[in-house]
């Protein structure tokens, strides 16, 4: 039942894609290298490592392309070789083609052919420092089809080279690819970072869509606001205003699979206390159905949370509030909480937050906690703050963890991992039981699909879990399979009749 649920959540869009490119398409891998490394050490501590999703060509909604002069001075526009900052064009690139949305390889084409067409805006030169266009910003809004670009400039102002706006508008006015925004992020560093978070770095120059609230840069202060910004919306039903400069998952389908597995796994009526929270997507989708959630990060984008928040119903908004802090300083956060949830950087857990859940006695800040919800893009890290939190006296629920193939060709994994203790200490100091997640009969199953709930009867014999898992894998994967998935479930449902 895994390799059926794995293959069909996996095909359902790499077929088109395959068809229409080369048999060469497919030569890069959905699965890494790491899974195995990875199953092989949670074997060790006697966790199962299950695949949840994968990734599939095409279902990459956001990324960065370099644009380099070459060495006849014309501008190439791709993904570095490896090793290396020389530019390999694109269209010749499967590493650069072929995980990409559809519009992404159409909106780096159409930037390539204007380059190509006019010599007016010069490309970045890392020899000499000099060149206006040194990358490209891409990320697809899902519901519209549209394309969010931003062009990074070597440049202090829009004044000093006005070919940059200029190439913008020529931009804009193609029928094809459809923009959703062309913004401009002011970078005249000679560091190698990609985009610039000064101040005034950040400008809208034009939006399909505008609605009130203006850009800004990335320190939270500013007035994110939607013009310019995706709306996504995701399984759950809650919306996200994602202007270009807060972090964002680079392959959302896959990352709705995450969101779902998370929803399973926090039970009703929880109060929940998120650290690492980012622009809140976690603790905004989770607000539906627990009594409230407290997020916190060091440097949020607190503007851009707000916005998010207002797309909530409005009885469901009060549930969810925003705090300034690292990890360390909020750890007062989780008192009163019983479940915690954590998506935290490469490097793992915070030593302070790591001890403090590791300490069960009744004053500690996180005595209260029965479930931790732990979401990691570092797999060693994982590995070894599973290894304190074990010691400590917690354990894996049901001994599963879920790994989650995001970027198609790359050693990374996502995993989601349930910690959950048998016996919290209450914020009384009282023991309490652990909260456990609804449990259904053997042959039931919740298919949770877009802000639904039914629960269908099979008297089939299958793995309920793996049937749930596959059946949200499809929605995530692909928008063109609702009629179909949404069919799926009225079958289902129509089986418990």
């Amino acid at each position: 039942m895994q390799a059926l649920s794995i293959g069909l959540a996996a095909s359902a869009l790499s077929a088109a894609s395959c068809v229409a490119r080369t048999s060469r398409c497919c030569s890069m891998s959905a699965v890494p290298g790491l899974l195995a490394e990875a199953t092989a050490q949670l074997a060790e501590r006697g966790v199962e490592l299950r695949l949840g999703s994968t990734a599939t060509p095409g279902s990459r909604t956001s990324s960065r392309i370099a644009v380099r002069a070459g060495p006849d001075g014309a501008a190439m526009v791709g993904m570095f070789k490896a090793g290396t900052h020389e530019v390999v064009p694109c269209e010749a690139d499967e590493r650069c083609y072929l995980p990409h949305h559809p519009l992404i390889n159409d909106a780096v084409a159409a930037v390539a052919g204007e380059l190509r067409a006019s010599a007016e805006l010069s490309a970045y030169d890392e020899s000499s420092l000099r060149g206006t266009l040194r990358y490209l910003q891409l990320s697809v809004e899902r519901s519209s089809d549209t394309v969010q670009l931003t062009l990074v400039a070597n440049a202090p102002s829009l004044a000093a080279d006005p070919a940059l706006a200029q190439f913008a508008l020529r931009l804009w006015r193609l029928r094809a690819p459809r923009w959703h925004s062309i913004w401009v992020n002011l970078n005249p560093t000679s560091v190698n970072n990609i985009l610039s978070y000064e101040p005034d770095a950040w400008q809208l120059l034009h939006a399909r869509d505008p609605r009130g609230l203006g850009g800004g840069g990335g320190d939270g202060d500013r007035d994110a606001g939607r013009d310019g910004c995706l709306v996504e919306r995701f399984p759950s039903g809650a919306a996200f205003v994602l202007p270009p400069w807060v972090f964002r998952q680079a392959n959302l389908y896959a990352f709705d699979a995450i969101v779902g597995a998370l929803r399973r796994a926090v039970p009703a009526g929880s109060r929940v206390v998120e650290w690492y929270a980012g622009v809140g997507v976690l603790g905004l989708s989770l607000a539906p159905s627990v009594a409230w959630v407290r997020c916190s990060d060091l440097n949020p984008p607190y503007a851009a949370f707000e916005a998010s928040r207002d797309l909530l119903p409005k009885g469901e908004r009060a549930r969810v509030t925003y705090a300034v802090g690292g990890a360390a300083e909020r750890l007062d956060d989780a008192r009163g909480a019983d479940v915690a949830v954590v998506d935290p950087p490469r490097k793992g857990l915070d030593d302070a937050l790591l001890a403090a859940l590791c300490d069960a006695r009744a004053d500690g800040p996180c005595a209260s906690l029965g479930t931790l919800a732990y979401i990691s893009c570092g797999f060693p890290a994982l590995v070894r703050d599973a290894d304190a939190l074990l010691a400590s006296g917690w354990r894996v629920r049901r001994q599963r963890a879920e790994a989650h193939v995001l970027f198609l060709g790359a050693n990374h994994l996502e995993t989601l991992c349930v910690f959950e203790r048998e016996a919290p200490v209450g914020p009384d100091g009282a023991k309490q039981d652990a909260q456990e997640p609804p449990r259904s009969s053997a042959n039931s199953i919740q298919i949770p699909l877009y802000g639904r709930r039914r629960t269908a009867r099979l008297a089939l014999g299958l793995d309920t879990n793996a049937v749930c898992v596959w059946v949200e894998a499809l929605a995530a994967q692909n928008v063109l399979l609702k009629q179909q998935i949404e069919a799926l479930r009225q079958m289902l449902c129509d089986a418990s009749m």
